[in-house]
């Protein structure tokens, strides 16, 4: 039996996968087979799926820090944005570097312990101490 933990802090619900999967409130599908309504571990409201900005306006991902010009999910609520492939980002991932779990988290301006270059957006920690940029991360799973 698969179950969904929600990811927010002090938060213990629970609920069976296939229960998800089945209501149409909790979890909408477009035709392709995509999350059109997402609730994300980073972010307290649901996520929408868009695959273009309402406005001519130049928005950028709140995970990487690009320009939005592809699929993206936003919040309507309050200015926020992920891009699908940041959505889809391991929240726990093994590390090369340290053979340590990798946590990802959002944080804004932070120096990143391995390009030293000040950064926005997430970032993985490891083994509590080492923060690593999304770049940084990237150039490592090529590695």
């Amino acid at each position: 039996m698969h179950i969904w933990n929600c990811g927010k802090s002090g938060c213990n619900y629970v609920v069976h996968v296939n229960c998800v999967l089945e209501d149409d409130i909790l979890y909408k599908v477009n035709e392709a087979g995509e999350a059109t309504r997402i609730q994300h571990f980073i972010h307290q409201h649901c996520l929408v799926l868009a695959d273009k900005m309402e406005e001519e306006i130049d928005r950028k991902c709140d995970g990487c820090m690009l320009s939005i010009s592809t699929l993206f999910y936003y919040c309507s609520e309050y200015p926020f944005f992920l891009y699908k492939t940041c959505v889809e980002l391991p929240r726990i991932k093994q590390h090369w570097f340290r053979q340590d779990n990798a946590t990802l988290y959002l944080k804004h301006f932070q120096t990143c312990d391995f390009c030293y270059q000040d950064c926005s957006g997430f970032f993985y920690n490891i083994a509590r101490y080492l923060r690593m940029c999304l770049t940084c991360a990237k150039v490592a799973d090529t590695i």
